[in-house]
């Protein structure tokens, strides 16, 4: 069964994703990345490794091609992992199957370890609907431009997935 979609609906979600991404970076996160400099650089280091190491294994054990098997262990968004290892030659398929197994494993034994190996309580859920705070017109002017021109500046910069990069 083939499974489609028209490519410019693709690519507006991406667009989406990508904008809402890139908004997450304030100068509060710049300032924060600074004072945690040492940190930070040790997740990339052990981030970097484990997807090495969880490429390999991958590659070995279960036969995947070497981009496939990276983007399948690296961790980080499904979307994001999805569209930069397919447009980086990975398998698509094995990779958003690899990582929505990890979040339905994640999400269904995390909590139930949690409550078998802590004395941590339980925390009821919100009932409160969740509100957006207002936006400064500002700031939407330049969620709009990047989302209008980062594609183009990704495209002439030669980046994968540049509908993603904001």
């Amino acid at each position: 069964v083939t499974v489609s979609m028209p490519s410019g609906l693709r690519l507006s979600m991406q667009t989406v994703v990508g904008v809402l991404l890139g908004s997450t970076f304030t100068p509060l996160f710049f300032q924060n990345l600074l004072r945690f400099a040492s940190t930070v650089a040790g997740l990339v280091v052990f981030t970097l490794l484990g997807a090495c190491i969880g490429g390999a294994f991958l590659t070995r054990v279960a036969g995947m091609d070497r981009a496939t098997a990276f983007f399948a262990a690296a961790p980080g968004g499904l979307n994001d992992m999805t569209v930069i290892g397919g447009e980086l030659g990975a398998d698509e398929r094995v990779v958003a199957i690899c990582h929505s197994l990890r979040l339905l494993l994640v999400v269904s034994l995390l909590p139930c370890l949690f409550r078998l190996l802590t004395s941590l309580p339980s925390t009821p859920l919100s009932t409160a609907p969740a509100l957006l705070p207002p936006m400064p017109l500002k700031d939407v002017a330049y969620l709009l431009g990047s989302a209008l021109l980062g594609p183009q500046v990704g495209k002439w910069l030669r980046l994968p997935a540049r509908f993603l990069v904001r």
